[in-house]
């Protein structure tokens, strides 16, 4: 055993070792014609398979090791720990065969010779968030035509999208939901190439003249780039660096591209038409269209590339609810595609591919292993049977290194991205909706995710109540658990607990306690606004409608409907309806606002901006000392001056804040 002993403390040591190295290497890559797109961190590629090779042979070593100690006394609850620790062997095989190796295609110079149609599907999205992704369309500068697919019918977005040129599709019937809103739509335009654009995801100019280019390889039947958010206030977002499908979109999908079976996540994207058609359409038998579609085209021998370059930037789910419905109905989309479609069998796809796609779907698998490892030290806890019949140094020098080894490669192989605080606690959020959606593998029926209807911007958190309600009995459980435990190693009642194996569930039972916790304190957090605000700085011009004194401010964010003021002269009251212009300066802004009066004679005809807005909220105790406001946007004074705030707001170096190597100087984003 001593032999033993110095080899287990030889693996530690390689572990710690090697992640050491690799975090000494690690370093941001950049690729230069990436618009500073922030990559995973560049580690090398033999230090992440070396670390991964070892990390799973070992765990093998341990799961074989850990049958020696089964409790015969407890063998269900033995088997439960040791079938959830084998599963996450298996879940850890799957990421490492997708992440194994990441490829960044680089695009081809895309030739001038088509004209590319754009799919806006639209069912109740609002006209400023479709107007923002007009405006997005019409700099784009790859030659193409827009259409808006309004499956909600409305007079408003038919008079919107003749405003910006574009042509308005509204289909008698609308059976197929969104697939069947899109597969009409191509039943009545003729271009070779489409591209799919959700109703809130704003292009970027280049969007087309960076994937077109991948369609002179006839094999490539859709170009699928990130989906990147601007709001990072959403519920999705950690910080503003990090948001739960990072991982997905910047090492997922681009080490999908190694084995063909990179799918199309529906925005931004650009796809073949004769592809589409060659399967009979975008499929609409399943709510998850998207990828069921690339599994059609991946039998059929087409490719799906993904390019990890900035294409659009979006709206990420604002509330919890928004991202529980979601994920939701993504869960059960999968359910249906492995009864209708089940990758694994089936002519026309490769063994990567295979399981890359089954890889996909078996991710929401993942929640009852989670609910089975909370489960199992409350368990112990309240009974005092172990589901193992060893706690000696000879479990934790198995176990010690397992863990260590196993988390190293994740990392790694998440290239820098892979949060694992910040991943369990997502994880835990989407624990039960998860399992509610596996229902749908047994029916093949699909429900719609039912809460309390809340809006953005509604602090009323009660009403979230119900979707919380399991992890609140999860923490009252384990609470009530701890307690137990406790009390017994203090004074035995209906069992006799050995103190150290008690110990270590008491351990266990606290650190999922604190995720739980975590986990309802981010789902309590609550967007208080119906629309993202730009954190833009830049010089304003303001009078009360009715008077004639103007006045010299600072608006310091901007948003599709509102702006914040910072105001140093008369204070304005609620209800107050101003005038409000942005002059047309020179890329430079007051060095410091005035302390004094600012009223100021007339701020002249060289304006870039004009509209009139009502005052909403106001902060007379701001601690500079100045008046803040929130202003509601009532109208602008004429068409152009709301294309150039739409224009300037949503101006690309605004949709790429977060998503860049350095931040732009922020007046420059209305000014320039």
């Amino acid at each position: 055993m001593a032999e033993w002993f110095i080899w287990t403390i030889i693996i530690i040591l390689t572990g710690l070792c090697t992640l050491a190295l690799a975090l000494m290497v690690a370093k941001k890559k950049v690729d230069p014609e990436s618009n500073g797109a922030r990559q995973p961190k560049r580690i090398s590629e033999p230090i992440i398979q070396c670390v991964t090779v070892i990390a799973i042979a070992f765990t093998l070593y341990y799961l074989g090791w850990r049958l020696t100690t089964l409790n015969p006394e407890a063998m269900i609850l033995s088997w439960l720990l040791w079938i959830a620790e084998a599963y996450g062997l298996m879940v850890f095989l799957l990421y490492a065969f997708m992440a194994w190796r990441l490829v960044y295609p680089v695009p081809p110079k895309a030739k001038r010779n088509t004209i590319v149609d754009i799919f806006i599907p639209t069912y109740n999205e609002s006209v400023d968030v479709l107007r923002a992704t007009l405006a997005g369309c019409a700099k784009i500068s790859y030659p193409h035509r827009t259409y808006i697919l309004d499956d909600g019918e409305r007079d408003e977005v038919r008079a919107l999208a003749a405003a910006f040129n574009c042509e308005y599709i509204a289909r008698p019937t609308h059976e197929g939901a969104k697939a069947g809103n899109l597969n009409y739509a191509l039943s009545r335009t003729t271009g070779e190439f489409f591209a799919t654009l959700d109703a809130d995801h704003i292009p970027l100019p280049g969007f087309l003249e960076e994937t077109i280019g991948f369609f002179e390889d006839q094999t490539v039947a859709v170009v699928q780039g990130p989906q990147l958010f601007y709001n990072i206030d959403s519920f999705e977002h950690e910080n503003p660096d990090w948001h739960e499908q990072k991982l997905f979109f910047h090492v997922i999908l681009p080490g999908k591209n190694r084995t063909n079976s990179a799918f199309w996540c529906g925005t931004p994207s650009v796809l073949r038409r004769s592809a589409i058609e060659s399967i009979g359409g975008i499929a609409a038998e399943t709510v998850t269209e998207d990828l069921h579609t690339s599994i059609r085209l991946a039998r059929r021998g087409y490719r799906v590339v993904y390019i990890d370059r900035p294409l659009a930037s979006g709206l990420a789910p604002a509330t919890l609810k928004d991202f529980l419905a979601q994920r939701f109905r993504w869960a059960q989309g999968a359910m249906q595609v492995l009864r209708k479609d089940n990758p694994l069998w089936g002519r026309g796809l490769t063994l990567g591919q295979r399981i890359s796609f089954f890889a996909s779907m078996e991710t929401y698998f993942d929640a009852l292993q989670k609910l089975t490892l909370l489960a199992i030290p409350i368990l112990v806890l309240l009974t005092g049977v172990l589901p193992i019949n060893t706690m000696s140094w000879s479990f934790w020098v198995r176990f010690t290194p397992y863990m260590i080894l196993t988390f190293s490669a994740l990392w790694l192989l998440g290239r820098g991205i892979y949060n694992i605080w910040d991943i369990l606690r997502y994880d835990a959020i989407k624990m039960f909706a998860f399992i509610s959606a596996l229902r749908t593998l047994v029916t093949g029926r699909t429900s719609r995710f039912r809460v309390t209807s809340k809006v953005a911007g509604d602090g009323n958190r009660s009403l979230f109540q119900p979707l919380f309600t399991p992890h609140w009995v999860m923490i009252g459980l384990s609470f009530i658990a701890i307690v137990i435990g406790v009390v017994h190693i203090i004074h035995p009642i209906w069992y006799q607990p050995k103190p150290f194996p008690m110990l270590v569930a008491i351990g266990w039972a606290s650190f999922n306690l604190i995720l739980l916790a975590a986990g309802v304190f981010r789902m309590r957090s609550v967007s208080r606004r119906t629309t993202y605000r730009f954190p833009v700085s830049t010089d304003s011009y303001w009078q009360v409608i009715g008077h004639n004194a103007w006045y010299a401010a600072r608006s310091f964010d901007f948003s599709a409907t509102g702006i914040g003021l910072e105001n140093t002269g008369p204070r304005l009251r609620l209800g107050d309806r101003v005038k409000l212009i942005i002059p047309n300066g020179n890329g430079t802004y007051m060095s410091k606002m005035p302390t004094a009066d600012t009223q100021i004679a007339s701020p002249g005809d060289n304006h870039k901006i004009s509209l009139t807005a009502t005052v909403t909220s106001e902060d007379n105790g701001h601690s500079n000392g100045k008046q803040r406001v929130g202003l509601l946007i009532k109208d602008f004074s004429s068409k152009d001056d709301i294309a150039r705030y739409f224009e300037s707001v949503y101006s690309p170096l605004n949709l790429l804040n977060g998503h860049t190597k350095s931040q732009p100087s922020p007046h420059a984003n209305v000014h320039n």
